[in-house]
């Protein structure tokens, strides 16, 4: 990658360049590929994980109950959350294109089964820290 600008860089393996684009408060937030003339845009998303299910207030079609990361990257949590008798996942940026469901013994997997739920007030924990093993704890509010 060679630099053309402070945002502007020409990778020589496609034969196109790279642009960095900051927003109003003067944060990078678009990645611009240019190749040929062609402009590909990628905005910064970011990234949440929340729970969603007939155990929720919001449904299965609702938006989800989001977590909070923590300061130990890859872990999510929320404490104690009103849950009602049925089913959840957790799922990324309310959307179930990514999701995750039980996969059994607290582990997880894509498009997991779903993780029943009786009535209560709970603390979870998601943890997505070791990429290759998600899992998740459900405890009982104390």
């Amino acid at each position: 990658m060679y630099a053309e600008k402070e945002n502007l860089f020409y990778i020589e393996e496609i034969n196109g360049y790279i642009q960095f684009k900051k927003n109003k408060q003067n944060q990078i937030d678009t990645l611009i590929f240019n190749k040929e003339g062609q402009d590909i845009k990628a905005k910064k998303i970011n990234p949440s994980w929340g729970i969603a299910g007939s155990a929720t207030i919001n449904g299965w079609d609702g938006l989800s109950i989001e977590l909070t990361e923590t300061d130990k990257k890859g872990i999510w949590t929320i404490n104690n959350v009103k849950l009602k008798e049925g089913e959840i996942k957790f799922r990324f940026n309310n959307d179930w294109t990514i999701n995750l469901g039980d996969n059994k013994n607290g582990r997880l997997k894509i498009e997991g089964d779903n993780i029943k739920i009786k009535n209560g007030f709970y603390d979870i924990i998601l943890d997505l820290s070791d990429d290759e093993n998600p899992k998740y704890k459900i405890s009982k509010h104390n």
